[in-house]
């Protein structure tokens, strides 16, 4: 038998240094993505964290999903601790978006459901649900206004906090490493603060107007999210790069928003 040299014992696999560099190619368009901008889906601003699949397929599967879109990251964790339950957590990060280019939005969840295959049609469908906490702070755009003939320029910050109930249900096609899942996601979300601090400078002594103040919003009304969406998975054995195209309804007063969107990403199987 022959005996390898000490530079062939350590020389690593072209594939596997094809892998590597396809998946940091990756990571740095999801970076890219999640730094630009849109505008905010809602009033307060509100973004909705980016729908992935679970695709959980057996008890102790663990697996990790990185997206980006323009709305923001978001970091998924999975794993499956029966034969067809599974747990999860997740969080998300709106960097410089929320209302103005200076604000930002954090968001977590935890949740849990049911998954279910079927190895011979190579069938998937899944059902999870569960709690998360949205935070917000944004700088308010200054602005000018028209008060007994001058003008006044306002500006100041504002933090929101809001709580979500959420269900998402898939359903789709999985073969190996490959797989096309069409996805909804339905969100109750509920903000309960909603704080402004103000600031009028050069105010008008006659006026009576206060150079400063602090306001309580009264913008806390409940609203809905809905998020249908697609998604292809394909790659390797541990990895798989994501494609998701979704779109977000929601349905606040009579003023109903819409915003379609695409996320890139990266699964990791453990």
């Amino acid at each position: 038998m022959r005996r390898l040299s000490t530079h062939e014992s350590f020389q690593v696999p072209p594939c596997s240094r094809n892998v590597r560099s396809n998946t940091f190619w990756i990571l740095i368009a999801c970076f890219v993505a999640g730094c630009a901008t849109t505008s905010p889906i809602s009033t307060p601003p509100y973004y909705p964290s980016n729908p992935s699949a679970v695709l959980l397929k057996h008890q102790g599967d663990v697996q990790v999903t990185v997206t980006a879109s323009y709305a923001g990251e978001t970091v998924t964790g999975g794993y499956a601790f029966a034969p067809h339950f599974g747990v999860l957590g997740s969080g998300s990060a709106s960097l410089h978006k929320a209302g103005d280019p200076n604000g930002s939005q954090y968001s977590g969840e935890i949740g849990a459901g049911y998954f279910d295959t079927t190895t011979s049609k190579h069938f998937v469908a899944e059902l999870f649900g569960g709690v998360g906490w949205d935070g917000g702070y944004n700088n308010i755009v200054s602005f000018d206004q028209w008060v007994y003939n001058t003008y006044q320029k306002i500006s100041g910050d504002e933090h929101i906090q809001s709580l979500q109930e959420w269900l998402q249900a898939g359903i789709g096609y999985s073969r190996k490493n490959n797989s096309l899942m069409l996805l909804l996601r339905a969100s109750y979300i509920e903000p309960f603060y909603d704080r402004r601090y103000e600031v009028v400078s050069d105010p008008i002594p006659m006026s009576g107007a206060p150079a400063s103040w602090d306001t309580t919003m009264s913008r806390t009304t409940a609203f809905w999210s809905l998020q249908p969406g697609i998604e292809a998975r394909f790659g390797f054995d541990h990895i798989q790069l994501i494609a998701t195209l979704f779109g977000t309804l929601v349905n606040q007063g009579n003023s109903p928003s819409t915003l379609l969107l695409s996320a890139f990403g990266v699964c990791y199987k453990f």
